[in-house]
């Protein structure tokens, strides 16, 4: 394995009578590894660029139960901050685009 994603107990929002919901297993991490990679493409990242940028800007994490994980767990601001920097330097950032709104 590669990098890992956190997949344990993540809080997917309230249920009925205000309880909290959460989430677990691989089915939990993996849109989190999938969401940071289509953040990536959507900065105009080259995806040949996408897993030396993940892998980069991991935490390094060690497992319990055996797994071997070689670089750590994905740090999605870190990542997205070393591409920032990354396309700055290649003259490749086009900055944030889209409709941005405030909601109360």
């Amino acid at each position: 394995v590669d990098v890992a994603a956190y997949g344990v107990n993540l809080f997917v929002g309230f249920g009925e009578q205000g309880s909290s919901n959460h989430f677990t297993g691989s089915s939990a991490a993996t849109p989190l590894v999938s969401g940071l990679a289509a953040i990536l493409r959507s900065m105009d990242v080259p995806p040949s660029w996408i897993k030396r940028l993940i892998t980069h800007s991991v935490h390094p994490v060690h497992s319990d139960l055996g797994h071997k994980i070689a670089k750590g767990a994905i740090n999605p601001l870190e990542t997205v901050r070393y591409a920032i920097a990354l396309l700055r330097s290649r003259g490749r950032s086009r900055g944030l685009r889209g409709t941005f709104v405030n909601v109360e």
